[in-house]
């Protein structure tokens, strides 16, 4: 499974790396800033990214 995020530069480095190889996550692989945004492709198993995906909203949801 793969999927792709924008997420926000200072929630770059909040993101739990270790829990998302732990859970099955094969490739993190960020593309190109744009601001304060950067694009994050994520591949593994639908457990890892769901873990990547609810931490980033984590991350929204306390930013606002």
């Amino acid at each position: 499974m793969s999927i792709d995020f924008l997420v926000r530069l200072e929630e770059l480095f909040l993101l739990d790396e270790r829990e998302f190889y732990a859970n099955g996550g094969e490739t993190l692989a960020f593309g190109a800033f744009d601001a304060d945004t950067v694009g994050l492709h994520a591949e593994g198993t639908r457990r890892a990214i769901t873990c990547l995906a609810r931490h980033i909203v984590e991350h929204h949801t306390a930013s606002h």
